[in-house]
C-alpha cells in the first residue's frame, strides 16, 4: 500500500481576494487563491537503505501482517451486510 503520490503537488499564489465579512477587530477578511501549476518531477535516486533499517522494515512488515491476520476473525460482519446467514 503506497501512502504518497510520486508527482509533487504544486500550487502558487494567484491572487488575494477581499471577502465582504469583517473579523472581531473590524479589519476585512482576506482570502487567498491558489492555482494549481505543473512543475517537473525532480530525478531522484533511491537512498540505499542501511542493514539497520532493512531489518527494522522487515520487522514492521512481519507484525503488520500477523496484526491483519488477527484481526480478520474479529469482525463478524462485512461492510453493508445484515449479518444474516
Amino acid at each position: 500500500m503506497r501512502l504518497w503520490s510520486a508527482k509533487p503537488l504544486n500550487s502558487c499564489l494567484s491572487q488575494v481576494m477581499t471577502l465582504p465579512w469583517t473579523n472581531e477587530d473590524g479589519e476585512a477578511e482576506t482570502s487567498c487563491v491558489l492555482e494549481r501549476i505543473e512543475a517537473p518531477v525532480p530525478e531522484s535516486k533511491p537512498c540505499p537503505l542501511g542493514k539497520v533499517q532493512r531489518a527494522c522494515l522487515d520487522i514492521l512488515r512481519t507484525l503488520y501482517r500477523e496484526q491483519q491476520k488477527q484481526s480478520a476473525p474479529e469482525r463478524p460482519c462485512r461492510r453493508g451486510s445484515t449479518g444474516t446467514p
